[in-house]
């Protein structure tokens, strides 16, 4: 199968990789995402470093209240749509002014209605919506707030209002836990505050690309912690056999921050070796 580079006239990269004072997330995503380096490699984190000195970063970080808040109003000009852009633009999450904002706007606008809490534009049920849960949620993530428990919740509340499971429609009384609470957004994607009750495109990208970035191996032991109090996400332990035993191994050190211990059994690490004595051979 042709790579995506043979479908072009020239090689993009040494241009991609080429210094931008102006623009310098886009060194970072190509080192990054495009040849596949690693966040503590040396040239990433130099070109991490370069977005949070130049180009439109400090721009945004500049008009900060000190109080760690953007603007007067969510839209546009507010916290929200600040950090947006500064997720997208490669800032570092681990800065203080940015873990400053991000409380704020986790503090504000989590709907504080109902047992689970969705990212609603304005903190309340009626300011819910695939867009804009999708986006802070998005952002969020990007900058290092997944591992945050108001973050889980709402991320189960997101992928719960698009699905109807574990919820009830808004003409039920018996549960909080319900979606189109205010008539604006309810499965699959109807968002009926600005979409006449259809299915929205916009919504549903906005939304999946928060969840896709819930890691696969992550999201069902966090579901079941949210389900049961006895499930501690600070003692997560994986097992596996032969190729599972692998993907133990592989779990832990992908994700060391959540996986605390791992155990392999007859793991097959060295795929040089995997087939040398027991397969087939022709």
């Amino acid at each position: 199968m042709a790579s995506w580079k043979e479908k072009l006239n020239g090689d993009p990269i040494p241009w991609l990789l080429e210094p931008d004072e102006y623009q310098p997330a886009i060194r970072y995503y190509a080192l990054r995402d495009i040849l596949g380096r690693d966040e503590n490699d040396k040239e990433v984190k130099a070109a991490r470093a370069a977005i949070m000195a130049s180009g439109p970063v400090p721009v945004i970080l500049a008009a900060q209240h000190p109080e760690g808040y953007w603007g007067e109003r969510p839209r546009y000009t507010g916290t929200m749509p600040a950090l947006v852009f500064l997720a997208q633009l490669g800032a570092d999450g681990a800065d203080p002014r940015i873990r400053a904002g991000c409380e704020i706007l986790l503090s504000r606008y989590i709907d504080s209605g109902g047992n689970l809490r969705g990212l609603s534009l304005i903190g309340s049920p009626s300011g819910f919506n695939y867009c804009a849960a999708g986006m802070i949620g998005a952002a969020l993530i990007d900058l290092g707030w997944l591992k945050d428990k108001r973050m889980q919740t709402a991320m189960e509340w997101l992928a719960q209002d698009i699905t109807g499971e574990g919820a009830a429609d808004v003409s039920s009384h018996d549960t909080n836990k319900r979606y189109e609470k205010s008539g604006n957004s309810s499965p699959p994607f109807a968002c009926s505050g600005r979409n006449a009750n259809l299915p929205c495109a916009w919504g549903a990208i906005k939304a999946m690309i928060a969840l896709n970035k819930v890691p696969p191996e992550k999201r069902t032991v966090e579901q079941l912690a949210m389900k049961y109090a006895w499930v501690d996400l600070d003692k997560v332990g994986i097992y596996g056999h032969s190729g599972g035993g692998f993907m133990s191994t592989a779990a832990m050190l992908v994700y060391p921050d959540f996986f605390k211990v791992a155990v392999s059994s007859s793991g097959n690490h060295e795929n040089n070796i995997y087939n040398r004595w027991w397969s087939e051979k022709h």
